[in-house]
């Protein structure tokens, strides 16, 4: 009997038998919600095993809270696309990097100089929760409940800004940074891979749009992540000492540019380029070294548009050549724009000062049909026309605002401070590209590219004092 008792015992209170039964138990609650449709029923075993780590570190709350920024509405309405391996691995890094919040009895929270930018993003958060409320009435529940996970979403940004602006975690920045360029060559393998199997360097404009990475909800998040691993390649190939290793960042750069263009993200790849044009006009000098560096910049963007598939793709973009009529993506931009700016021109007045609603631009109506004749689309296609249909002439003041402050302090940083150099010049590439998507915006495609933008932003600012030597250590 006392055998028996032990080998119970062995076999149901050891470490790897219970995550063997914990893993079986996960697989038929997930496996249930996914046959039934009752997407709730699958994130059980999730909710059950945050609720045990919860009761026993309940510290760990805040970092749960991070956490959900990556579910919520997508699981409410059932579309599951919205979380891929590659919000997984990200949510895993912040996951790490929060825990440095316990690893100490006391964490000092100082002044991080970050107060206006905090304070546009507080003022754009009540503008936002007044468009609910005062849309409120003309909305169904689930669009209500969008909205307040939206500004559930636009408090955590405020949190993380808070958090990581903070000069005790300045020194996770180079380790951040490692972290982001590893998980990007995974994004690169992906990439390359996708591309190989649609035909290489005869893929059509259509067919780029199917090379997304890991990121299986838009393939302008792999466009976007790009200019994230071109900036800090960019970064330490300023720093570096070692001339391999900056023949190896350099290398990084131009893979970052070739992963924009086979991915086909026309916006980001705009972005670069027109960040490229700022960056000769903001530092204009007739020296000789700026003309040496100058020449070499307009060469490489010359021989990119010549001999890589920019050249096609900007061909495609204004007409097709299976069709030799406008490329759909780009005429559909030019009437969802039109749409907007007809609502915007027709809608009584407190909605052009408030907007629609935070997050409700897909419950808007257009006067005429856009894809298969459907009157109603997910964005703007635009980061400051959706800005302005949703939160109205104030909400797009504020959200101006906001990024005019961000840049004016990533310019002042910037002189002491070279992350915060090559952060200026994304932060450009990246509102650029607002022009013709929804960079900046909580909308599904894209939304969760805040959480990554606003860390790196917090670690960008969390040094005030010329870069010490120990802190811009490679790894």
């Amino acid at each position: 009997m006392e055998k028996i008792t032990l080998a119970i015992k062995n076999a149901f209170f050891n470490r790897n038998s219970q995550m063997f039964v914990f893993g079986l138990f996960s697989i038929f609650f997930i496996f249930c919600g996914m046959e039934t449709g009752k997407y709730a029923v699958a994130m059980f075993p999730a909710l059950l095993l945050c609720s045990i780590v919860i009761y026993f570190k309940p510290q760990l709350i805040l970092l749960f809270f991070l956490a959900s920024f990556y579910a919520g509405i997508q699981l409410y309405t059932k579309n599951m696309l919205m979380v891929d391996i590659a919000d997984f691995t990200i949510m895993i890094l912040f996951l790490g990097f929060f825990s440095k919040l316990f690893q100490q009895k006391k964490v000092s929270f100082e002044n991080s100089g970050t107060k206006n930018i905090i304070g546009a993003l507080i003022a754009f958060l009540i503008i936002a929760m007044f468009s609910i409320i005062l849309n409120v009435q003309t909305k169904k529940p689930i669009d209500v409940f969008t909205s307040l996970w939206y500004i559930f979403n636009l408090i955590e940004l405020i949190m993380v800004l808070v958090i990581f602006s903070q000069k005790y975690f300045q020194n996770i920045r180079e380790m951040s940074i490692n972290l982001v360029l590893l998980f990007s060559i995974i994004e690169v393998i992906a990439a390359l891979y996708q591309y190989s199997g649609i035909g290489g360097e005869y893929a059509s404009v259509e067919s780029l749009r199917d090379v997304r990475g890991t990121f299986s909800n838009h393939h302008a998040m792999l466009g976007n992540m790009m200019v994230l691993m071109l900036a800090f390649c960019l970064y330490r190939s300023i720093i570096s000492k070692n001339v391999m290793l900056k023949l190896v960042y350099i290398s990084g750069i131009l893979f970052s540019i070739y992963m924009v263009i086979i991915s086909g993200s026309r916006s980001t790849l705009f972005g670069i380029f027109a960040t490229i044009a700022c960056y000769l006009i903001i530092n204009i000098k007739l020296s000789k070294k700026f003309i040496i560096y100058s020449s070499i910049l307009v060469t490489t963007c010359v021989c990119l548009f010549l001999f890589s598939p920019v050249h096609d793709i900007t061909l495609n973009t204004f007409k097709n050549n299976q069709t030799n009529q406008l490329d759909l993506s780009s005429y559909g931009r030019l009437l969802v724009w039109k749409g907007a700016i007809q609502h915007f021109i027709e809608a009584p007045v407190l909605n052009k000062l408030f907007g629609i609603g935070f997050g409700n631009y897909y419950t808007m109506k257009y006067s005429f049909s856009l894809v298969e004749g459907n009157k109603n689309i997910s964005g703007g296609h635009n980061n400051y026309l959706h800005a302005l249909t949703e939160t109205g002439i104030i909400g797009l003041i504020v959200f101006m605002l906001l990024f005019i402050l961000i840049l004016v302090k990533l310019k002042k940083q910037s002189k002491i401070n070279r992350l915060s150099f090559v952060y200026f010049y994304a932060t450009i590439a990246l509102l650029f590209s607002g022009f013709t998507q929804e960079t900046f915006w909580f909308q599904p495609a894209f939304y969760r590219f805040w959480l990554i933008y606003i860390f790196f932003l917090g670690l960008c600012l969390s040094s005030r004092e010329k870069e010490e030597q120990s802190s811009e250590k490679v790894i």
